[in-house]
Order: structure tokens, then sequence, then C-alpha cells
């Protein structure tokens, strides 16, 4: 409504246009904050607003080659990515940096982050300490600890756990668990039959199978194949889009004792305790596939999920 009343304001000064097929140049006096060169003002608001506001722009807009859709929040997206780049390459430019300060930090990780040559001589080396906390996994505890963990590190895993408003109650904050962990965008990818994903999970296996082997792992290929089946696993517990687009049915209040009765073998006290948190009543989106997770916790091998847990690491770290 803001954008149309704009619009309508703007049009009632607006100058007729002279000649068809041209738009007439407003007065700079409008100064609107609106892009009053792309209108078209052959076309009457009242027959066709979108038209009228965008349609000079449509004319002579030309979608770069490596988009597959160009417009103002592109446009404004890409322009900040500039500026943020000119920052940053000035903050590593810059002489007798402060210690401790922004430029010192900021100037630092850019030069970090482009020494290539460096990055290629460390290899595995930065994640030592990491891939050592998972060898030390020895049980289903440690490993439920260790993925409340993971979530300070940033490594995504079977359960994802945010802090958010209670969705019942504006005044109070609660902590969120929601099904995650597979590397691939949703179910579908891991359980549809279609030629399409047969093809997907293929290239996903080798996908992986390369990653390992980079990383020096005895059987690449049949480390692969373990973390797969994994991974179809929790596939298939996952609740799919339209079930959880369904927001009563997302909201399930739980302490952790009924927590833990909910998901046998997967003890939440654990979990809070590696993510280091005190919570003491959770909201659990899809019930029943940490019931289904639990399951899979006793029932899957530990090396299976050390392995997994490893490649989740590596390759959350792969781009840097």
């Amino acid at each position: 409504m803001t954008l149309i009343a704009a619009t309508i304001a703007s049009c009632a000064a607006a100058p007729e246009s002279t000649t068809p097929g041209t738009s007439a140049t407003p007065p700079a006096t409008y100064g609107s904050g609106l892009d009053l060169a792309g209108f078209d003002r052959n076309v009457r608001p009242q027959d066709d607003l979108f038209r009228f506001v965008n349609g000079s722009w449509l004319q002579t807009a030309v979608i770069p080659a490596d988009r597959a859709n160009y417009g103002a929040f592109t446009m404004l997206d890409d322009q900040a990515q500039a500026d943020v780049h000119e920052l940053v390459e000035k903050a590593a430019n810059a002489q007798n940096k402060e210690p401790g300060s922004d430029t010192q930090k900021v100037g630092d990780l850019y030069l970090s982050f482009m020494g290539t040559e460096r990055i290629e001589q460390l290899g595995l080396e930065p994640l030592a300490g990491e891939l050592k906390r998972v060898d030390t996994i020895a049980s289903t505890h440690d490993l439920v600890r260790y993925m409340g963990y993971a979530q300070s590190i940033g490594v995504p895993h079977p359960v994802w756990h945010f802090i958010a408003q209670d969705e019942k109650n504006a005044t109070a904050y609660i902590s969120n668990i929601y099904q995650r962990g597979l590397t691939l965008p949703d179910r579908d990818y891991y359980l549809k039959t279609d030629e399409k994903y047969v093809s997907i999970r293929a290239k996903y296996v080798a996908y992986v199978a390369s990653l390992l082997k980079l990383a020096g792992a005895k059987d690449p290929d049949g480390g692969a194949q373990r973390i797969m089946a994994l991974e179809t696993r929790l596939a298939q517990a996952h609740w799919t889009r339209v079930e959880n687009r369904d927001a009563e049915k997302t909201y399930n209040k739980f302490d952790i004792a009924a927590a833990n009765r909910l998901s046998p073998g997967f003890d939440w006290s654990e979990f809070f305790a590696g993510a280091e948190s005190d919570a003491r009543e959770l909201v659990i989106a899809q019930p029943s596939y940490v019931t289904a997770l639990g399951k899979a916790v006793t029932e899957l091998p530990l090396e299976d999920w050390k392995l997994y847990m490893k490649y989740k690491l590596i390759d959350e770290y792969a781009p840097y």
C-alpha cells in the first residue's frame, strides 16, 4: 500500500507522454526515491500498476549472462557486496593496524582467506583438534553430547538446536529442536526413485568418497556408502515439507524428562550439556523424527556415526 500511495502521488503531476511508445522524462524535483525513469507513462496506473511502474525498465534491462533473474534487490546486493569488498581490502592493506581493532581482525581474516598457498600447505591441520575430539567418542552418551557441542562450531548434524521466541508465549524464549542431518536438499533426494534422483545420489556418493580420500580415509568408497546409508535412514524419518508447514503440528513442548521418554537412546541432558545450555524445556518440531533418531543412535555402529561426524566436519569447512 505504501508503494501504491507513493506511486499515485508521483502520478499526480506526471507529464503526459507526447510520443506513443516512449516515456516522458520526469522532472528532477520529484525526489520520491522511486526509479521514475523506469516508469512507462503510456500505461495508466489504474490499468496495470506493474507496467506503469516498471515498463520502461523492462524494455531496456538485460539479465546478466550468469544470472537466472535480475532486479532491484539483486542490484542492491551486488552493490553491497562490492562496498564490503572495498572496505575489507582497505582493512587488509591498512598500515600500522592497532592490535585487537576491527581493522586488524577483518584485514587479517581476509588475508588468511586469500593466502591459498598457505591453505594448501596446512591441509587438514587446522581441523586436527576437532577430528581428535570425534575420535574420543566412546559411547552413545559421548555421541549425543558431541551433537550438542557441534552446534557451537556451526557443523550441521541430525538435529538443529536454536533459541527463539516461544510461539505460544510472546514473553518468553525457548529452545527449539528441528530435524536436520541431510547433506542433499531434502528427503526426496534420498528416497525418490526417479532417474533424476538416482543420478544425483550416485554423484553425491562419489563426492563423499572424493572428500574422504582427500582427507586420507582408509576406505573412502566404503565410507561413502556407509555415510549414504546413515543419511538415508535419517531421511526416512524426516517430515515432508508439507508437514513442516503446519504451525500447530510442529509445536510440541516437552520438559527434559518427557523428551527423553520420547527418544529412548538420545539423552537430552547430554545434548544440552554439550551445547552448554541450561534448557529445561524445549519445543520439538518433529517428535517422530527424534524417536527414530534415538533408535538410530543405539542401532547403528558407533564407528559409522564417528565417520559421519568427521565427514560433516570436513564438508562444512572444505570451502575454507
